[in-house]
This record gives C-alpha cells, structure tokens and sequence, in this order.
C-alpha cells in the first residue's frame, strides 16, 4: 500500500507492508460480504462490464499478522 505516491517524484514514497496469512475466498458468506464491500467501494464493479458473480473469480483475503511503515524521509502523521 502506498500513501503520497507520484510517478514523478520518488522523493516522496511512503508504503506499509503488511504480512499475513492469505486464505482464497471462492464462494460463501465471507465471499458475498466482501464482494459487496468491494462493489460499494467501487462503482463500477456494480456494471455488467465491470462485475461479477459469486465464484466467477476468486477474492483473497489477508489476515494481517504484522505490518511495517516506510519513507524516503519523514512519515507525515
């Protein structure tokens, strides 16, 4: 994840990597909730073009077990 990114100053790059277990969602509860947070965060995940159904693609899920922050000089708070 990257925060105060531009392609034409790398001066700025700021990140956090975050380290977790990843579990493939296919179907399911778990799978129709974040598919729907997905197409609320996302409009166009709402189109015919640009959706899909339960289980036509997969969804992974990172469960965070540890995560570091990063800068090329100072981290705004």
């Amino acid at each position: 994840m990257f925060d105060d990114y531009d392609r034409n100053n790398w001066s700025n790059l700021r990140g956090i990597r975050v380290q977790g277990t990843a579990k493939i969602l296919n179907g399911g509860e778990e799978y129709r909730h974040a598919h729907a947070l997905l197409k609320e965060k996302y409009p166009e995940y709402r189109t015919k073009e640009g959706g899909w159904e339960e289980g036509e693609i997969p969804i992974i899920k990172n469960v965070p077990k540890d995560f570091r922050k990063w800068a090329d000089g100072d981290w705004k708070e």
